[in-house]
């Protein structure tokens, strides 16, 4: 795990910040005499720059980097994600690229029995499997690909759309055991008109996981992580579009507090909007 906060302008940051967080906080200059001599490594450092060319020595030596956006305008290459400023959440956010650059599990959102997290490379047999089940690959795009175009979806999922977003699709890992059970999330509404920022609610529970509350347990996770973030992002309702026939699902999605709102959506028209409004 990563140790040291690595900047070009340490005079923008506080020592007791990192401290806090239980970070070192070094600049440039001291940090690579540090690496030069072996008494740190790579990979327990996280750069935040406000310098183009800070990143792209980021970029050679192969070290996750942050850019710092000072004033408005600036353009940075090399990293996906930016920060404008330092608040509460920075912190978190940081431990989140530290450890997408890693491949290592990214929890966005934590309930009683379940992680709620980020996809990763691992994850590909058990999406694979989900998305052929007879029940469930007609509900998902990604079950007319094959074994190596899912493993370049995820591959770009996970590079262009959590950093870009923050949020999307995420892996349900149950926290007893680490087992895969579906997979749950958020996207912007396939189906809106633009009327208003909505988001789309997507859930399927593994054959092996299906009857034990996951399904309703993850949407109530997603709600509260939804109803939280709401502001920073204008969120104004959040839908599910279910099969007509789907009475599990749909019973779940009331028990939720998701209220029918119209039909006729899908290839075949069959699939009904039940919302939640923010």
């Amino acid at each position: 795990m990563w140790t040291t906060l690595v900047t070009d302008n340490r005079t923008l940051l506080e020592e007791e910040w990192c401290k806090q967080y239980n970070k070192r906080l070094l600049s440039l200059s001291e940090a690579f005499p540090k690496l030069l001599y072996h008494t740190i490594s790579c990979k327990e450092i996280l750069i935040l720059a406000k310098e183009q060319k800070t990143l792209d020595l980021a970029n050679r030596l192969h070290i996750p980097a942050v850019g710092l956006e000072i004033k408005e305008g600036v353009l940075f290459t090399g990293t996906p994600y930016i920060l404008q400023g330092l608040g509460e959440e920075s912190m978190d956010f940081l431990e989140r690229v530290y450890r997408r650059y890693y491949d290592m599990p990214v929890v966005r959102i934590e309930t009683q029995r379940l992680f709620i997290r980020e996809m990763q490379k691992s994850d590909t047999d058990n999406l694979f499997r989900l998305y052929h089940c007879e029940d469930v690959k007609q509900q998902v795009a990604q079950a007319d690909f094959g074994y190596e175009e899912l493993c370049d979806f995820i591959e770009s999922y996970r590079n262009i759309r959590y950093p870009l977003y923050d949020y999307g699709m995420w892996v349900l890992e149950e926290k007893d055991t680490g087992e895969f059970v579906g997979e749950a999330g958020i996207e912007e509404d396939s189906y809106g008109e633009g009327k208003e920022i909505s988001l789309e609610a997507g859930y399927v529970v593994a054959p092996k996981y299906r009857r034990r509350g996951y399904g309703a347990e993850a949407l109530q996770g997603i709600l509260a992580f939804v109803r939280e973030q709401s502001e920073d992002y204008g969120w104004k309702q959040i839908s599910c579009y279910i099969h007509k026939n789907n009475t599990a699902s749909i019973r779940m999605a009331k028990k939720c507090g998701f209220q029918y709102q119209t039909g006729g959506y899908g290839k075949e028209r069959d699939l009904d909007q039940y919302s939640f409004m923010l």
